[in-house]
């Protein structure tokens, strides 16, 4: 496809990356799939649908996937530098009314479900306690992008900020490669200023203040900078913003309001880790581990859940994976 042609064509190897959490609640809240006992599964359904005919149809290059979940207690770190951190967020609600009542319990032993059906498959799963998906797929793309193309497929637009020549977004609601220039495009921010423009702008999904009045758009009017590909630091942006003869009184809340930027820098940026030593090391293993799959687990597996999935189709969808035998980190 068209899109493939945008990724650096001299590394041979590709790499998806899913992030689980926001793919699997997507299609948790919006797929009113139901097993043979009467349970919904539109979590799980939805999942393997969107990897199948990611790897099958989408992009049919990619040789390694990684699926990347948030871990227990993974927005603990965030919170010891926002207390408001994602408070109020309310877990989606599936489509179906009776489920509703137990969507907390439905949708664990859906993540349960998923996670053994995935671990038939030759795909890593990577969970580390205390991080959210985002910080370990930050990491994995910092120690990969150097030798593979990466397509990280998510909804979410933190990961704009990894957005680089060989490392791309796929948006699967709106079926969307979103490259360097589609991100300057429709933003006019450039990938590498994301993170500094959404600490300006705030984030309301998460729960975080920023300042009122702004967009990205006002943002790159006032800051050219923001669409350029050097890195814009908040202390320039401060500098810059204080040299306005007749600021607005946007630009003048912008500058009172450089505690709140500062502190939303800490939350979105993506570049400084929040894994430990030995969570790096963790992660590290897992990538270097081979991928293994079986035929006749995932039939079962399928199976005793109930699941109305075609168990051949979705395994000969993944046997490239196998047939490549790609290593993450090379041994």
């Amino acid at each position: 496809m068209q899109e493939k042609n945008s990724l650096n064509s001299q590394k041979k190897n590709c790499a998806l990356i899913i992030d689980s959490t926001n793919t699997f609640l997507r299609g948790y809240a919006s797929n009113m799939a139901m097993n043979d006992y009467g349970d919904h599964v539109g979590g799980v359904v939805s999942y393997l649908y969107t990897l199948k005919n990611f790897i099958s149809s989408v992009y049919t290059g990619v040789n390694a996937v990684c699926c990347v979940w948030d871990g227990p207690d993974g927005s603990v770190r965030r919170r010891g530098i926002c207390k408001e951190y994602k408070n109020g967020r309310k877990p989606p609600k599936p489509k179906n009314r009776f489920y509703q009542d137990r969507q907390e319990s439905n949708s664990a032993e859906q993540q349960n479900m998923l996670i053994e059906t995935l671990q038939c498959l030759p795909v890593r799963q990577f969970a580390l306690s205390g991080v959210e998906a985002d910080d370990v797929i930050a990491y994995i793309v910092g120690k990969i992008k150097h030798d593979f193309n990466v397509v990280i497929l998510s909804t979410d637009h933190d990961y704009y900020q990894l957005v680089a020549p060989n490392v791309v977004i796929y948006n699967p609601v709106k079926k969307k490669f979103m490259k360097e220039q589609d991100i300057i495009k429709e933003h006019s921010i450039h990938p590498t200023n994301f993170a500094l423009a959404r600490s300006v702008i705030g984030d309301k999904t998460d729960n975080l203040q920023g300042i009122n009045g702004i967009g990205y758009k006002t943002l790159a009017k006032y800051f050219p900078n923001f669409k350029e590909r050097e890195f814009y630091t908040l202390s320039s942006l401060y500098e810059e913003a204080k040299k306005f003869d007749k600021p607005t009184k946007t630009l003048l809340k912008m500058i009172d309001g450089y505690g709140i930027i500062e502190r939303n820098m800490k939350l979105m940026r993506l570049d400084h880790t929040l894994l430990n030593d030995s969570q790096k090391q963790e992660v590290e293993c897992d990538m270097k581990e081979p991928v293994t799959s079986e035929r006749y687990c995932l039939k079962n597996v399928i199976f005793r859940h109930g699941l109305h999935i075609n168990s051949e189709a979705l395994f000969d969808s993944t046997l490239p994976l196998l047939a490549h035998g790609t290593d993450l980190i090379p041994q």
